[in-house]
This record gives C-alpha cells, structure tokens and sequence, in this order.
C-alpha cells in the first residue's frame, strides 16, 4: 500500500459518524485511525453466517474496498467499532479508514460510490436509562 496519490475515503467512527476524507500521505491514513496503521482483509466471503442469508446488504464489500485498522487498537484498548461490525461482522477497537482497492501501481484508489454509503446508525454517544423507585 502506497498513499502517494490522493484518494478518497471514508472514516467510520467508533462512535457511528461516517466522515469523507480524502488522504494524500499515510500520515494522513494513520491521523485518522490514531496510530499506525494495518490492512484488515475481510476475504471473498464474510465471517458473519448473516451474510450468506442475505441479512445484510455488504456480502462483498472486502472484494471493493480496502480498511485500515488502528495496529494498536485491541492493544490500547480503544471501543470497540460497531459500525463496522454490524456491516462486515468482525470487531475491530477504534476508528477505521476505508478506501478503494490498491492498483496495479500499489496506489489507493478512491472510495467506490456504491460504498459511500455506510449506514450511520447515530450522530452521538447516546444512553437511555429508565429509574424505577419500586413502587
């Protein structure tokens, strides 16, 4: 992976927004995860049995885009990322990048349009509680 060209992407946060970005240098890629940086290969098919039942609408997401990880993130005990989760059924700690696949050059490309369109499950960190006083 080479981040000489720019490129868009998007960031999916840990806490459900969904930023487009565009990267010109892995210094970039890394600011946005918050560290360093490591491909995460989701393969030909997902993890997630869901998929193959057409539960979810990405089956094939890893054969059009690339994501890049926080290395560190389990690590450094960053959230958990459940935007992500809930699209590609792996848990990952931290905000993720995803962009175009890599060329035959080894660029990152752009961000495939179909793709852009992450859900976004909340704006904000959100609790509900409910106070009960027995009676």
């Amino acid at each position: 992976m080479t981040s000489r060209r720019s490129h868009t992407g998007i960031i999916v946060r840990c806490n459900g927004t969904v930023d487009l970005a565009t990267f010109d240098t892995l210094d970039d890629l890394q600011e946005a995860v918050g560290g360093y940086i490591e491909p995460l290969h989701l393969g030909k098919t997902n993890p997630n049995p869901a998929y193959a039942e057409g539960i979810y609408a990405e089956p094939d997401l890893g054969q059009r885009v690339d994501i890049y990880i926080n290395e560190e993130g389990r690590l450094n005990m960053l959230p958990l990322n459940l935007p992500l989760a809930s699209v590609t059924g792996v848990l990952v700690h931290g905000d993720v990048v995803i962009t175009g696949k890599v060329d035959s050059e080894g660029y990152n490309t752009d961000i495939p349009e179909e793709a852009c369109s992450f859900p976004v499950f909340y704006r904000e960190p959100h609790v509900s509680v409910t106070a009960w006083d027995g009676e």
